[in-house]
C-alpha cells in the first residue's frame, strides 16, 4: 500500500476515535452541570413557634443549637423573633449529605456560637429552615458571620458554598458569597458576589 492508500484508511479510523472521545467528554460534562444544585440562602427572621407561619409544604425545620429547650421554656415568650438561615435548593439537581456550619457572633466579635449539622438530602424546590439560637445569646444583640455547606451532587461531584461577613460598623456588614466545586483537586468558582447586608436580633425572656 502507499502512503496515500494507508493514511485514507487511517484518517478515518482516528477521526472516528478522537469525536467518540469527545462525545464522551462532552456528554460526561453536560451531565455533571444538569446534576448540579444551587442553594439561595437566606438570613430570614420569624418567630420561635412556627406553627402559625404560612409556610411552603416543601418547607423542613431542623432544629439546632439550643431551640428545643428553648421551646420548652415556658418562662421565654414563643413569639419572640429569632434568626433562622433557609436554605432553598433552586435545582436542577438534588443536595446530597450536606455537611453545614454556621457561626454567628456578637456586635463586637468577643463572642461566637458555632451551629453544625447534616442534612441527608434536600430535594429540588425544597426549603430548610434552621435555627440560630442559643441560651447564651439572651440579651445579646447578635449576628450570622458565617455560613458553610459542602454537599454533593447525584454525579458525585463535591460543591460548597460559602458565606462570609465583615462587619464594617454597627449597623452595615460587607459580605461575600461564593458558590464552588472541585475538578482534579482545582477549585472553580460558579460565582463569587460581594455586597452589604445587616441583620441582628435580641432574644428577650418573657
Amino acid at each position: 500500500m502507499t502512503k496515500a492508500e494507508i493514511l485514507r484508511v487511517i484518517v478515518p479510523i482516528i477521526t472516528f476515535f478522537l469525536g467518540t472521545i469527545y462525545s464522551i467528554f462532552t456528554s460526561r460534562k453536560q451531565r455533571k452541570v444538569n446534576n448540579r444544585a444551587f442553594p439561595h440562602v437566606e438570613e430570614v427572621v420569624y418567630e420561635l413557634d412556627l406553627s402559625d407561619n404560612n409556610l411552603k409544604e416543601t418547607s423542613k425545620l431542623y432544629m439546632c443549637g439550643d431551640y428545643a429547650d428553648i421551646m420548652q421554656d415556658l418562662s421565654i415568650d414563643k413569639s419572640t423573633k429569632i434568626m433562622y438561615i433557609q436554605v432553598t435548593n433552586l435545582g436542577p439537581g438534588h443536595m446530597l449529605n450536606c455537611n453545614v456550619n454556621v457561626e454567628a457572633v456578637n456586635e463586637d466579635n468577643s463572642k461566637r456560637w458555632p451551629f453544625s449539622f447534616h442534612i441527608p438530602y434536600i430535594k429540588k424546590d425544597e426549603m430548610i429552615l434552621v435555627p440560630i439560637i442559643h441560651r447564651g445569646m439572651k440579651e445579646i444583640r447578635a449576628f450570622i458571620d458565617v455560613i458553610n455547606i459542602k454537599y454533593q451532587t447525584l454525579d458525585r461531584e463535591n460543591m460548597e458554598y460559602a458565606f462570609q461577613t465583615t462587619k464594617i460598623n454597627q449597623s452595615d456588614t460587607n459580605i461575600k458569597e461564593t458558590l464552588h466545586y472541585k475538578s482534579w483537586f482545582i477549585r472553580k468558582n460558579i460565582y463569587k458576589f460581594k455586597g452589604r447586608k445587616s441583620l441582628s436580633l435580641f432574644v428577650r425572656p418573657k
